[in-house]
């Protein structure tokens, strides 16, 4: 524009303007960058929560697992096979960190 290299206030006030444009969008880019490093952080956090509960949720299923085969034997009067099925489920949680 003419004005804008010009020394009068119009100049001035476009100068001032185009400059309080400029550092608007560096707002909000800076903004934008800081709620997607927010969002990445948040994500991390659920994946991490996720995977603790998968971690738990296994040997969860593991151990119903193992105590309804031994169960079974029970009721059934195989109380060899039972005491195998508790053994496994020992060991099991042993290996796993929740043993005895």
């Amino acid at each position: 524009m003419a004005h804008e290299d010009g020394r009068d206030e119009i100049g001035s006030m476009i100068r001032n303007y185009n400059r309080m444009v400029k550092r608007t969008n560096e707002l909000i880019q800076t903004v934008y960058k800081n709620k997607i490093k927010e969002q990445e952080i948040l994500v991390g956090r659920k994946n991490a929560e996720l995977l603790a509960l998968q971690s738990q949720i296994n040997p969860h299923f593991l151990f119903n697992a193992l105590e309804s085969i031994r169960m079974r034997s029970l009721l059934k009067e195989r109380k060899r096979d039972g005491r195998y099925g508790r053994k496994t489920g020992d060991h099991a949680k042993t290996i796993c960190g929740l043993g005895k």
